[in-house]
């Protein structure tokens, strides 16, 4: 690969920055599977100059007889190996799709998984050709939940459907809803072991020295805003119905563990060693964060209106419940 690769703008070229580069890349063997998210970090990055000055903006608009300039990068290999999953579906037709996930399955590939996740199970039920950016390691997807989180999720089989559903999770207009099991104490005076409903809303970013968690901030971080409401009580613990206003990573279980009523199974955040054996027994037992996305609903992008859709909790959540429930 040379040390730098020049482009000069020619009549009926792509007129941004973004789709001129990923157009011509695509067609030297130097950069062959090279991804539009790649490109967006190069420019992003200030790899490349546009008639000699340095451009930041991906979505740049270009010129005839334009010179674009880029520094030469190492091209990871994007590939997505099919994955024969079966997948839960709770609803589909030719915009999106609508799947109930099961605990244990990763949304997209990253680090350490690059073959078992939900997106690689999409590529084998519908191929890349039937889902949204296609060149992209998360085809499809509009919005996360955890590894271990259960419930709903909307995939967008075209970029029109994806950034028409995005835009409602980013205002907020989306209907997100989670039922959580979360330890509360008998005689705590937490807020929510007092009150039945309510609001946090704090900053949260990187843990400042566990970089792979989470954390509550005070001068950093992005704003985040969880609502809850008790919908029944027990002894060591409570059922929440818990509403987004944000969609933060691990946003649910760093806020509930912040106001002392951790997700009861979240090993990474909450301390449960107050617990009587049994129900920490049950909790070990049941080996993951009780939290499950019951309730999703969206504007849909052609009939422009509302539909919901409901979960009912997996067997092992209820029976995790059923144990809090009778334990006195």
């Amino acid at each position: 690969m040379t040390d730098k690769v020049l482009f000069v703008v020619e009549p009926d070229s792509p007129i941004r920055l973004d789709q001129y580069l990923i157009a011509k890349l695509t067609l030297l063997d130097d950069f062959k599977g090279v991804t539009r998210s790649q490109v967006k970090i190069w420019i992003e990055n200030g790899k490349v100059a546009l008639n000699e000055k340095v451009i930041l903006k991906a979505g740049s608009k270009l010129s005839i007889g334009d010179n674009i300039s880029l520094q030469s990068q190492v091209i990871e290999p994007h590939e997505l190996t099919p994955w024969d999953f079966k997948l839960n579906i709770t609803y589909e037709d030719d915009e999106l799709i609508v799947i109930d996930k099961p605990a244990g399955l990763t949304v997209h590939p990253g680090a350490g998984n690059k073959t078992n996740t939900l997106v690689n199970a999409l590529v084998y039920h519908y191929g890349l050709d039937n889902l949204s950016n296609p060149d992209s390691f998360r085809p499809g997807i509009v919005h996360r939940l955890d590894r271990d989180t259960t419930g709903l999720i909307v995939i967008a089989k075209n970029i029109e459907v994806q950034n028409f559903l995005a835009q409602q999770f980013a205002k907020k207009t989306a209907l997100r809803n989670y039922k959580a099991l979360i330890r509360t104490l008998p005689r705590s005076v937490a807020e929510i072991d007092t009150k039945e409903t309510g609001r946090i809303e704090t900053l949260i970013g990187r843990h400042p020295s566990k970089r792979t968690l989470m954390s509550v901030l005070t001068e950093s971080g992005r704003n985040a805003v969880t609502n809850w409401k008790i919908i029944e009580r027990f002894y060591y613990g409570s059922i929440a119905d818990i509403k987004l206003e944000t969609g933060r990573t691990h946003q649910i279980r760093v806020h509930l563990n912040h106001i002392k009523t951790p997700v009861i199974g979240d090993k990474v955040y909450g301390d449960f060693s107050m617990l009587p054996k049994e129900l920490l027994r049950v909790a070990d037992k049941f080996g993951r964060q009780a939290l499950h996305a019951y309730r999703l609903g969206f504007i849909h992008p052609k009939s422009n209106k509302l539909i919901e859709f409901n979960s009912p909790l997996p067997d092992d959540f209820e029976e995790l419940v059923s144990v809090f429930r009778n334990f006195s």
